[in-house]
């Protein structure tokens, strides 16, 4: 089973991963060994849903919790 931050890291830094995960997101996340939490948060796009699975705080919602997945990923 893979962390979704290391996955989500993976995806900004690979291109072929972030190629793979553009064309099939669910596939490519399963293939990853993410849970199915993990899958059904990242593409339900609910902020305080990826936030709570990578374990931020709820406060960090209302400030900057901004993950981007479509041709890369940005996680300030």
């Amino acid at each position: 089973m893979s962390d979704l931050k290391s996955f989500l890291t993976k995806v900004a830094q690979d291109p072929s991963l972030n190629s793979q995960y553009a064309a099939d997101p669910d596939g490519t996340m399963k293939a990853q060994g993410l849970s199915d939490a993990d899958r059904e948060a990242v593409l339900s796009g609910d902020r305080a849903q990826i936030g709570a699975r990578l374990g931020l705080s709820p406060q960090a919602f209302g400030v900057s919790v901004n993950v981007t997945i479509t041709l890369g990923i940005s996680i300030p």
